[in-house]
């Protein structure tokens, strides 16, 4: 599994009233929609949060900092899906639809992490293995064949191996060497 940081953000606790009761307290983040519980045409969207607000004449709308020195939230109404009307609301602010005040509170920093699961892992894993194994076999693992015919001379020792041939020719001669002084003594 891996960890990444896919996004920071801001959210923001919406709180729904219906004829002063409480009725729907959610948290959403900037960029997401809250539908009104016992209306469901009704939809308040978030659009965005301004943590340090300023209005600049003919830009719109920004952000002078990232810190939380006067917070401001964007929002858009929608009933049937027709927009009703959207503005600028500072925390004391509320909203007022009908029957229903909704505010903007609590705004937090939120940041996205995304966790990715390789499914093929263990396809690597048993790729390595045979790559290891394969190299042990490979460095340490010297067929050899060592066999011996008696002729009218006496004996003669023949050999073979697939690979490392200097290398078994010696071992082969310093073999026969020891056998040779084992015999004589």
């Amino acid at each position: 599994m891996k960890f990444y940081q896919n996004s920071t953000g801001w959210a923001a606790k919406i709180n729904v009233k219906k004829d002063g009761a409480p009725l729907q307290d959610e948290v959403v983040c900037a960029g997401e929609y809250l539908i009104v519980k016992d209306k469901p045409d009704l939809v308040v969207f978030f659009s965005a949060f301004y943590p340090d607000y300023v209005m600049t004449p003919g830009v719109g709308p920004s952000t002078a900092t990232g810190a939380l020195n006067n917070p401001a939230y964007l929002y858009q109404v929608y009933y049937q899906e027709k927009l009703l009307g959207m503005n600028v609301l500072m925390p004391e602010e509320a909203l007022t639809i009908d029957e229903y005040t909704v505010t903007f509170t609590d705004p937090q920093s939120y940041t996205l992490i995304q966790i990715k699961v390789d499914h093929f892992t263990w396809l690597a894993l048993i790729g390595g293995l045979l790559t290891m194994l394969g190299l042990i076999l490979a460095f340490y693992v010297q067929p050899a064949k060592v066999w011996a015919v008696k002729n009218d001379a006496g004996w003669m020792i023949h050999g073979t191996s697939s690979k490392g041939g200097a290398l078994f020719r010696d071992r082969l001669i310093e073999a026969a060497r020891e056998e040779d002084a084992d015999a004589s003594s």
